[in-house]
């Protein structure tokens, strides 16, 4: 009898731990995903949602919560105009807390609207991000485009 009931124990016992187990295996989400114009110490800085083509990069920066503490992948899916997209691999490691980032150079071909689009290894959506790049202000600031337009 006494080891029926150590059975019995150890069975629910078992059983309560791998629930316990599964209840904590939660997808990874985002803490923060934004824009910005450059990152120092591994923190975005330059925060926006407009951006110059001035040939300078544009960071996408997510800051990733992984509940069960075991690296993987984020794709960033980059889409100018609803049409053409540039997809880039980011790695997050074996942490809670991961941040990491993909950037692009913007120049004139890429002026207008922009969605990057964050996806996990099963393509599901973990978040999305937009901005605005648009023309540079030549090297003369303003008096240079009131000259070249007539003002």
């Amino acid at each position: 009898m006494k080891f029926l009931t150590t059975l019995i124990i150890l069975s629910i016992s078992l059983t309560l731990a791998g629930s316990a187990i599964a209840q904590d295996s939660r997808p990874v989400a985002l803490n923060r995903l934004l824009t910005a114009s450059e990152i120092v110490d591994r923190e975005p800085q330059g925060e926006s949602a407009e951006f110059s083509s001035d040939g300078n990069r544009v960071y996408v920066f997510v800051d990733v919560y992984n509940p069960d503490t075991e690296g993987g992948e984020l794709t960033m899916t980059w889409t100018h105009e609803g049409g053409s997209s540039h997809s880039q691999t980011v790695e997050y490691g074996q942490s809670r807390r991961w941040r990491t980032w993909a950037a692009r150079r913007m120049n004139e071909r890429q002026e207008g609207e922009w969605t990057v689009t964050v996806t996990n290894s099963q393509g599901e959506v973990l978040g999305e991000v937009s901005f605005e790049v648009v023309p540079s202000i030549p090297a003369g600031g303003m008096a240079a485009l009131e000259e070249e337009f007539g003002c």
